[in-house]
């Protein structure tokens, strides 16, 4: 069973989607035309040169919306044309000032990304370029031509964008909404089976990050961008609300499964959990119809079974409540014997389902999925919807998200930037020395192609070390694949027109597998890029051994570098990012309790801060993920951190979880007299947690905690023995009875949750009061 299970891991990175087809087919479009041009007016090199700048330009424009991603090709396609010119100059120019060069350009270039991701891609591209060409033999008037040639590339790159903008104009951001259902269905997987697995823990930790992902690349290209416009279409209109609502739906099913952890396992509650279950994997296959239509402009939703299994839920519901009202019947039959028993609530562990604390967790998980449920049905029938031609983008829901864009002087953010304390700058810095020291390697012991190891470091020198040493790693055993493959073509094949086929046939795989898996990704460009090199002259299978020989040594400066050259471990990072997220976490809380306490909240600020929230803790879960990586003497307390993480992230999900129950809790606040006072202690406690994280702080005893807890425990007991106290009252059936009973049961599961955000709070303050090393 291992076997099977560990070779369908291993098939499953091989395996490709419509999309990533669709890439490699777009990028093959645009690097055969010069490939075939070449050779028929004889300038077969200064083809190959168009090609990479093509096929870089191309690159460089593949996400973000239509309008972006030209603005952002013309720019690389402009910016490579300038830099090829300088550097074919400079590469005649003698050893001393190449060196110099490839010190100061990479430099600059890369510090454009300070101005941005868009800006960051730009300078990255164009970097590669100056590194190619400054390599090849030149003069100023040849990179005159090879200006010519990159720049006409790069703007043929730019047509099949141009093209695909009239004929499906929104594509891109039905792209981003489609991912972002996608990525839920998955999440919903996850949510399926027991919580206390920890398996299953992980993997909906990897789910949550998947979401977190896809909701960036939404909000960004969608919601952030739409808001703003006074007149958006119809159809962006109904990509706004899509995304909208699937943050509902988000926020909804991270509450369910929070209850779901603790859900009593006993035998009552078996058929209700398996019928929880199979509704959950139908929200999956929904979630993705859901995606399905909203990439191609179909409804292609289908709901007879997802409605199928929410009768069977309602039906377990309805089971479980008749024998609870059985209970509750033996109960006030018994009222000395009894009434004690149920009134002894036990927060420190789960309960059979003897016990009326247990009942109401199993009833809040229910009616977290009805909330969820009914988050789904609301996005099936604005699907179904479509058609109707009103505007659905209501102008206070789009103000509600609009944000205020902070226009800054560029010099100013550069001049701010130019100190060792910048991350970008000691980045810049460190591919500058890298890349001088590659270029004074291959020009002083003239190694041909020395374009490899200054590729090689363009490519797999990150900021951190985790990303570089996997990129590193990923990129060599690549090589080492695709240069044995090449090897034998080379030797082999020897035809042009054969090798020009087999050019075709590896570029799309490879290009297939660029946004997929990079490792295989270059599996099958080494093979193109060293029969691209032998076409000139077919048999010298020697060159994929020297491919090799550059690829590692690019590896080893690479690694070099990013341990010796301004390092940047991740232990050192952590501190600053988990206060982050624990300020991003009590700012949440502050918020939620506010609205408990009847303070109106505007929807723009509750979504801000669980924005905020959100994604502090996936950057600090991310940053663990990247300690882990590094080596064990640079990670320090290992399980400290892992402790404050996990304690802060299951804190987050229980302010999420206590969000849901706002609109129900508001009319009763004047229910839980102590909430004010909890809510300042646990957010003093968190406060001087963070003042210990990020100054280091001696951690001071924090008087009040243990004894709110106390009195909130306190007073859930005595809701819940006001509780049974009408349910045996013989006027319980009146109106005004029946709404006071509900808003008692809403009360038991908060305090419920209210109990845990205090655990974990004692949890993180314990272990920090320990200290970290």
């Amino acid at each position: 069973m291992k076997k099977l299970v560990h070779f369908s891991a291993f098939w499953r990175q091989f395996q490709l989607t419509r999309a990533d087809l669709a890439y490699g087919a777009r990028l093959i479009l645009v690097v055969l035309p010069p490939l075939l041009i070449g050779p028929a007016i004889g300038q077969s090199k200064l083809a190959a040169m168009g090609m990479l700048g093509g096929l870089y330009t191309a690159i460089g424009g593949t996400s973000g919306r239509y309008r972006d991603r030209v603005v952002d090709m013309l720019c690389i396609a402009s910016g490579m044309a300038i830099i090829a010119f300088l550097a074919s100059g400079l590469s005649v120019s003698g050893v001393v000032l190449a060196i110099a060069a490839a010190l100061l350009i990479p430099f600059i270039l890369n510090m454009l990304g300070i101005f941005g991701t868009s800006a960051g891609r730009v300078g990255l591209l164009v970097t590669i370029v100056f590194a190619m060409v400054l390599s090849e033999e030149g003069s100023w008037q040849t990179g005159i031509y090879v200006a010519l040639s990159m720049l006409i590339c790069g703007l043929w790159a730019i047509v099949p964008t141009l093209l695909l903008w009239p004929l499906r104009p929104y594509q891109p951001e039905r792209q981003a909404v489609a991912s972002y259902y996608r990525t839920l269905a998955a999440f919903c997987g996850a949510l399926e089976g027991p919580m206390h697995d920890e398996g299953q823990r992980k993997a909906l930790k990897r789910a949550r990050g998947q979401v977190w992902q896809a909701y960036n690349q939404a909000h960004s290209m969608v919601v952030a961008v739409h808001a703003g416009s006074e007149e958006t279409p119809l159809p962006l209109q109904r990509l706004f609300l899509l995304t909208l609502h699937a943050d509902h739906f988000f926020q909804t099913a991270i509450s369910l499964g929070k209850f779901g952890e603790s859900m009593p396992r006993v035998v009552r509650v078996t058929p209700v959990r398996q019928a929880l279950n199979a509704a959950v994997s139908e929200f999956g296959r929904v979630l993705r119809q859901v995606a399905a239509s909203a990439l191609n402009e179909k409804v292609l939703v289908e709901t007879n079974e997802l409605n199928r299994r929410l009768v069977e839920v309602k039906a377990r519901e309805d089971e479980l409540r008749r024998h609870m009202q059985s209970l509750m019947a033996r109960y006030a039959a018994e009222p000395v014997g009894r009434a004690s028993t149920l009134t002894r609530v036990h927060l420190t562990r789960l309960v059979d389902e003897e016990d009326y604390k247990g009942m109401m967790q199993v009833l809040q998980v229910l009616r977290t999925f009805h909330q969820v449920s009914n988050a789904l049905l609301v996005i099936v029938a604005m699907l179904k919807q479509q058609d109707q031609e009103e505007s659905l983008l209501q102008t206070a829901l789009r103000l509600a998200y609009r944000q205020e864009v902070k226009r800054e002087n560029p010099l100013e953010t550069l001049k701010t930037q130019f100190t060792m304390q910048s991350a970008t700058f000691r980045h810049a810095l460190r591919i500058g020395l890298a890349m001088g020291v590659a270029t004074a390697i291959y020009r002083l012991f003239e190694i041909p192609h020395g374009f490899w190891i200054a590729l090689t470091i363009m490519v797999c020198l990150k900021p951190n070390y985790s990303t570089s040493n996997q990129k590193l790693a990923q990129r060599f055993i690549g090589t080492c694949i695709g240069a044995c493959i090449a090897a034998a073509l080379v030797a082999l094949v020897r035809v042009p027109s054969e090798m020009l086929l087999l050019l075709a046939v590896f570029g799309f795989i490879g290009f297939c597998y660029y946004q997929r898996n990079y490792r295989v990704f270059v599996m099958f460009i080494a093979p193109f890029s060293l029969l691209l090199n032998s076409m000139a002259t077919p048999g010298q299978w020697e060159i994929a051994l020297l491919r090799v020989g550059c690829t590692l040594l690019g590896c080893l400066l690479s690694l070099l570098a990013v341990r010796f050259l301004w390092p940047e471990w991740e232990r050192e990072r952590l501190p600053k990012r988990l206060a982050k997220a624990i300020a991003a976490n009590r700012e949440y809380l502050r918020r939620v309790l506010a609205g408990y306490e009847g303070q109106e909240s505007s929807i723009n600020g509750i979504h801000k801060v669980y924005k905020a929230m959100s994604l502090a803790n996936v950057d600090v879960a991310s940053a663990f993920q990247s300690l882990m990586d590094e080596p064990k003497g640079q990670r320090g307390d290992v399980e400290r951190w892992d402790a404050l993480i996990t304690y802060n992230q299951q804190l987050a999900d229980c302010i999420t979880a206590l969000s849901a129950h706002i609109p129900l809790m508001v009319r009763e606040r004047r229910n839980l007299p102590r909430l004010e006072r909890f809510a300042r202690t646990i957010d003093n406690v968190l406060h001087q947690i963070e003042e210990v994280l990020l100054e280091g702080k001696q951690a001071q005893e924090v008087s009040g905690l243990v004894e709110n807890l106390q009195e909130l425990q306190a007073t859930l007991q005595s809701l819940i023995a006001e509780r049974l106290s009408w349910q045996r009252a013989e006027h319980m059936q009146t109106q005004a009875m029946s709404a006071r009973r509900q808003a008692l049961k809403d009360l038991v599961p908060m305090m419920l949750v209210l109990d845990e955000i205090a655990q974990y709070t004692t949890g993180m303050w314990n272990t920090v009061k320990i200290g970290i090393q």
